[in-house]
């Protein structure tokens, strides 16, 4: 993992830390638990000893098996549907209006989001690579993996009290080119 993507999960504990103690999210867990994508790849061939014929399985070593972890996991408080969260199900429009999207079958009888953290600038190609492992993730599981940047989630919903200032100087606060709101103004959307 870069400096930049420990940064940008760093800032996105701070957003989970606020609106766990707002009661929005129940418990959030980083590096959650790993998903098989792929199977290694394996093939068999016969190898002859003093009296038999045996079969031998190898592996193919640049198709060992294909492990993915998410960055996030995020079990979500019944009151924060329809304000942060909306379920992959419940329609087009839905999915427009909430920074997130949560999924049941992760945790039946739960709203589970799994969360990737990405910078807005793909230096390393990354995001591309992501873009497969989201895929793969449907394809093999049935899950659904949404992508974050930071900057972004930010400036659509709220900022987390602690971003507001500098990462190394605290007393001194960061420069941000987008309209602050913090998560009580972003409530205050929804209480008319």
């Amino acid at each position: 993992m870069s400096k930049q993507e420990s940064k940008l999960e760093d800032y996105f504990t701070w957003y989970l830390e606020e609106l766990e103690a707002a009661g929005y999210v129940t418990e959030w867990t980083p590096q959650p638990r790993s998903y098989l994508l792929a199977d290694k790849a394996t093939y068999v061939w016969e190898k002859q000893l003093k009296t038999k014929i045996k079969q031998v399985e190898a592996m193919i070593p640049e198709l060992s098996e294909h492990i993915y972890t998410p960055d996030f996991e995020i079990v979500w408080a019944k009151k924060a549907r329809d304000v942060f969260h909306t379920n992959l199900y419940s329609g087009k429009k839905a999915l427009v209006d909430c920074p997130f999207i949560s999924d049941f079958e992760i945790k039946p009888l739960e709203d589970v989001s799994l969360i990737e953290i990405k910078p807005p600038k793909d230096r390393y190609n990354m995001i591309r690579v992501f873009g497969l492992n989201q895929r793969w993730m449907w394809q093999r599981h049935g899950i659904y993996v949404q992508k974050v940047v930071p900057d972004w989630l930010f400036k659509d919903s709220f900022v987390p009290e602690r971003y507001l200032f500098c990462d190394v100087r605290t007393s001194q606060r960061r420069t941000i080119h987008y309209p602050v709101r913090s998560l009580e103004q972003y409530q205050g959307r929804f209480a008319q």
